[in-house]
Formats: C-alpha cells, sequence, structure tokens
C-alpha cells in the first residue's frame, strides 16, 4: 500500500470515527442534558455565594451602625 492511499484510510477512518461520536451526541439527549444541568448548579452556586457575601456585608454594616450607637451612649451615660 502507496502512502497516499494509507493517508486516505487514516483520514477516513478519523472521519469515520468524528461520524460516529457526533451521532452518539445527538442521540444521546441525556448526556448534552446532564452538561447543561452541571452547568446550571455552577451557575446557581456562584450566585448563592454572591448573595451570601453581599448578605455578610450588609450585616457588618448592621453591626457596626449597632456599635456606635452603643459608643455613642456610653458617653452620654460617663
Amino acid at each position: 500500500m502507496c502512502n497516499r492511499h494509507y493517508n486516505q484510510l487514516i483520514a477516513s477512518n478519523y472521519f469515520h470515527r468524528h461520524l460516529l461520536n457526533l451521532n452518539s451526541q445527538r442521540h444521546n439527549p441525556k448526556r448534552q442534558v446532564g452538561k447543561q444541568l452541571c452547568e446550571v448548579g455552577i451557575q446557581t452556586s456562584e450566585s448563592i455565594i454572591q448573595d451570601l457575601e453581599n448578605y455578610v456585608i450588609l450585616l457588618q454594616e448592621q453591626l457596626n451602625k449597632k456599635i456606635s450607637e452603643i459608643e455613642d451612649l456610653q458617653k452620654h451615660l460617663d
């Protein structure tokens, strides 16, 4: 077998594998849905973390206000 025919055979084998891979992805919607759900889950986790961080910042601000109020009251008592 000459190099040209050998290379054509290899190329057609790769192309065949590629087509099989595409076909299996089309006929396996669970894989695609699972992948999409995983991506949504990651986005949801990041969103929850961001919300919690924002809530912690809000609580810190409220705590600092209360501390200031207590310090002001202590000054009035002294």
